[in-house]
């Protein structure tokens, strides 16, 4: 985990403070504000937003706009690589944390960073997500955080530079793009070579051959154009990763009951109302990417089920080093695969 720089963290937050200070200011008798800044990694225009968007102004409906969240997109508040730091030590109020980035410190999301963590339909999502809430509120609770919600991301693909990746043995001596140490065990079980470079790397990395394939979801590959140097891209149908929204403890706190009541009513049925939105969107970004030339094909229900018996040993690694709460939660994940 990259230790944030706090003195930079605060001066962020002093800064957006300042932007807020005139509505801060309230007349006399005006009904007294909560405002709460959300550091986002993803653009504003990122399908994931659109939920997002949905669940702050919910939270503001249903708190009679006494709680504000606003969110700063695109990093700008703080990297992907710091949001668990800076919300665990109270220095960004509200964040999205990502699995793959935090699974060194929680070994149980290593279950969620890898691909086929969650189920491939909406039916088995559907289920899974609210058995898996009472875990994951526990665990974050144990670093000082509150989980709120979360949205899968759906719909993992890998984009090649020559050829279509359908079955476990395409895979043999292929250099891949992965993110987090349980993506790279999973190449490794297919017999493929990992390689960690920064997505913004990731174009380059494929157009000089230092990488064959990179793994991400359409969303991802259209917005980095690799279908521009790596036109080959197989739909896998799993998930990879999560966008997992939470919010420091004391904050938390400092809320009323009822308006804690409000933001985890508004936070339920934003995870209820992603799911078939992600899906369809994805769908319609893999649309796009034939549009612009590149050839996409889907992974048959029999090759779906040999890329899952293949990444079964990695899930049983996990279970060895994930501690019982983390187990529960892989056990949780498998009911509905």
């Amino acid at each position: 985990m990259q230790m944030l720089n706090a003195k930079t963290m605060r001066l962020k937050m002093f800064l957006a403070g300042l932007c807020a200070l005139g509505a801060a200011m309230l007349p006399a008798g005006a009904t007294a504000q909560t405002r709460l800044d959300m550091a986002i990694f993803h653009i504003e225009r990122d399908p994931y937003s659109e939920t997002l968007r949905w669940w702050i102004s919910e939270v503001q409906t249903r708190t009679g706009g006494k709680v504000q969240i606003r969110a700063h997109y695109a990093g700008s508040l703080a990297k992907l690589t710091e949001v668990f730091d800076a919300v665990r030590n109270g220095v960004v109020p509200m964040g999205l944390v990502a699995p793959s980035f935090i699974s060194g410190v929680m070994p149980p999301m290593a279950y969620l960073e890898m691909v086929g963590g969650f189920p491939s339909s909406q039916e088995g999502t559907e289920k899974a997500l609210p058995a898996m809430r009472p875990l994951m509120e526990k665990m974050f609770a144990a670093q000082g955080m509150v989980f709120l919600w979360q949205q899968p991301a759906f719909s993992v693909g890998v984009a090649c530079r020559d050829k279509i990746m359908k079955s476990p043995a395409d895979w043999k001596g292929v250099k891949v793009r992965t993110a987090g140490r349980w993506q790279a065990e999973q190449m490794k079980a297919l017999g493929a070579i990992p390689v960690a470079i920064d997505p913004s790397e990731q174009y380059l990395a494929l157009q000089s051959r230092a990488v064959d394939c990179a793994l991400g979801i359409p969303t991802l590959l259209l917005g980095l154009k690799l279908n521009e140097v790596a036109p080959k891209i197989t739909h896998l149908r799993m998930s990879v990763n999560a966008m997992l929204y939470v919010v420091n403890a004391k904050t938390w706190a400092g809320l009323s009951p009822a308006e804690r009541d409000a933001i985890s009513a508004a936070s339920l049925e934003a995870e209820k109302r992603a799911v078939p939105f992600l899906l369809s969107s994805m769908d319609d970004y893999y649309g796009r990417l034939k549009a612009a030339k590149a050839d996409v094909q889907s992974i048959s229900d029999a090759d779906l089920k040999a890329y899952r018996d293949a990444f079964r040993p990695v899930f049983e690694s996990i279970d060895k080093t994930s501690g019982d709460s983390g187990r529960s939660l892989g056990d949780q994940l498998r009911k509905y695969w």
